[in-house]
């Protein structure tokens, strides 16, 4: 039969599954819907695309068994004329009804099969002959039959420039290939384009044992992800940019997805030229899906985003995002975008990333802004810097325009914001903005620093122009010193956006405030600023602020507001208030004041 057939690619790809047809006779037995795909047509006139509407006849014969060409056509042993039409689906794809004529046949046992095909066009033309060899047939009753073949047809060996064109040309919807490449190779953003068009279309690359280094040839993205295609990078395998590129390494686009596995590395690109590039490393564009289970992101720089910017769905399962750069801000992560960002960071660690400015610099750990959404469940943001002649602010997170973060769990620690000209440096762990949100259920912010070399010095731990509430968790240990003077070692309630800070639980211990110069230090623990027509507020409900410490270039302050200091400046003041919280409501029992020791409420209740 096989020396007498040009057998050609008939892949079963998804199971047959019961369906009743109505109308039948009495002596058929309705086996389902089943659909193929006819990848190679020895008739040249017949046009997969367009698969004519026509009478199919199916036999089944036993694997390696099928018989002559004579016999096949002769129709002994099959099921037919199957009494059905076939529908066209397009791209080579038909889906038709299969059932049985004639009562039992050879399907009543589970087995390895060949299935020949006839397909007759009009004026009941044969059209199309060929089998399926050796289809593995799974008979769970009379109407249920499932098909395991031996899957879609993967490119042949060669370069990875070889098989992504052959991707371009033969794959379909639906499919997961796998590349293993064996060698260091360079590729054009050109060689490197991935299929388009195809919905549910996985591409898995990887290296052969050893770590193998895509390189990028050319300016321009070395992978763009476009909708229906996830790329997933695996173990062994490293993606490096270039140098003065003007483009991030890989795009994600609307509908497309990056997945970065353990033993995966995107590294080495540098965008350079206007002030608004975006995502050395990665970039996620609205509606663009980047998964990060493992894996690393590392030395890539740009203005926004040094090592990922994400206006799309980023999740952090784990992995390690590193010593990347941003001019601007976001030295590891920027995530911004019309209110359709999203971040969520399960674990991993964002650490020993920089956003350096000649003017104002922000967030050398991560940037939220625009309405967008961090959760942070676990890991770990570490180690990051701003620096700035300057403005420096956040040296781990800032929280921005309308972002909201929520903090269940992890840790942010060991951070630095600096100013080294003659202005202010902010917030060496978080900054809240104007309209941010910031929520502490669990946690700890510390070891974090806001350092000026020739002035002011603001939240050693955080600062609060917006919201932050504070369920639990720790913020220890933090240090805000400044040339002229130091505010806030651990939180600093910012008056200029009228910051708000409700305690309802958790501990302030062991920060620092400290004036190197002729200035003022103050708020070793938390400092409420009342400078503005708006002042700050501070409303404890539950927790405590203790073991702080406040130090002036004369000498250690310790006795002098070291847990808490309420700002005042003439008419206007912060408001600091303890009492009880029910949902959103608050409710005074009293003010709280100077304090140069230990403040702590238990249950609406002043200690």
């Amino acid at each position: 039969m096989k020396s007498k057939l040009k057998l050609i690619g008939i892949v079963v790809v998804i199971a047959m599954f019961g369906l009743s047809m109505s109308g039948c006779p009495t002596d058929v037995a309705d086996i389902g819907t089943f659909r193929v795909r006819i990848t190679d047509i020895p008739l040249p006139y017949f046009n997969v695309a367009n698969v004519p509407t026509g009478r199919f006849e199916i036999g089944l014969f036993p694997a390696r068994q099928a018989p002559s060409m004579a016999y096949l056509i002769a129709g002994s042993d099959m099921w037919g004329p199957s009494d059905i039409s076939g529908t066209a689906l397009g791209s080579g794809w038909i889906e038709f009804y299969f059932h049985q004529i004639g009562g039992d046949r050879i399907v009543g046992a589970t087995g390895n099969y060949d299935i020949g095909i006839q397909m007759f066009g009009p004026g009941n033309t044969l059209i199309y002959i060929g089998v399926v060899v050796n289809v593995r047939l799974e008979v769970n009753r009379v109407n249920a039959i499932s098909f395991t073949t031996f899957g879609p047809p993967q490119p042949p060996d060669g370069t990875l420039a070889e098989q992504l064109a052959w991707l371009r040309t033969n794959t379909q919807s639906g499919v997961n290939h796998t590349i293993t490449i064996s060698r260091d190779e360079s590729l054009t953003p050109v060689q490197a384009v991935l299929p388009s068009g195809r919905s549910n279309l996985a591409i898995t690359i990887r290296g052969d044992g050893t770590m193998r280094t895509v390189s990028l040839a050319e300016n321009g993205s070395l992978f763009d992800i476009g909708p229906g295609v996830t790329l997933i990078l695996g173990n062994n395998v490293t993606l490096r940019g270039r140098a003065g590129n003007d483009n991030s390494l890989v795009q994600v686009r609307h509908g497309g997805t990056l997945a970065l596995n353990d033993g995966a590395v995107i590294t080495g690109n540098t965008e350079t030229g206007s002030n608004n590039t975006w995502g050395g490393g990665v970039m996620i564009w609205g509606g663009g899906n980047f998964a990060m289970h493992g894996g690393e992101i590392s030395n890539n720089s740009a203005n926004w985003g040094g090592g990922v910017q994400a206006q799309g769905t980023f999740t952090m399962n784990g992995g390690t995002i590193s010593g990347n750069t941003a001019r601007t801000g976001g030295g590891g992560v920027n995530i911004w975008g019309d209110n359709q960002g999203a971040f969520t960071m399960h674990n991993g660690t964002i650490s020993g990333n920089t956003t350096t400015g000649p003017s104002s610099a922000a967030a050398g750990g991560v940037f939220i802004g625009d309405g967008v959404i961090f959760d942070m469940h676990n890991g770990t943001i570490s180690a990051n810097t701003v620096t700035s002649s300057s403005y420096a602010t956040a040296g781990g997170v800032l929280v921005s325009d309308g972002g909201t973060f929520t903090m269940h769990n992890g840790t942010i620690s060991a951070n630095t914001a600096t100013a080294t000209g003659p202005s202010l440096a902010t917030s060496g762990g978080v900054h809240v903005d104007g309209d941010g949100v910031f929520t502490m259920h669990n946690g700890r912010i510390s070891n974090n620093t806001a350092r000026s070399n020739t002035a002011g010095a603001w939240g050693g731990g955080m600062s609060v122009g917006g919201t932050f509430t504070m369920h639990g968790g720790e913020i220890s240990t933090n240090i805000a010193t400044g040339a002229t003077w130091g505010q806030g070692g651990g939180v600093l309630v910012n008056s200029h956006h009228g910051g708000l800070f409700n305690m309802r639980g958790g501990i302030i211990s062991g920060n620092v405030t400290v004036s190197s110069g002729v200035g003022w230090a103050n708020g070793g623990g938390v400092f409420v600023c009342g400078y503005n027509a708006v002042g700050g507020t501070f409303l404890m409900s539950d927790g405590a602020i203790l073991y702080n410490n406040v130090i002036r270039h004369t000498g250690n302050m310790s006795g002098s507001n070291v847990a808490l200091t309420i700002g005042t400046h003439g008419a206007n003041s912060a408001t600091a208030q303890f009492g009880t919280i029910i949902g959103d409501s608050f409710s005074r029992r009293g003010d709280l004041t100077y304090s140069h020791y230990t403040v702590r409420v238990v249950n609406g209740v002043l200690q």
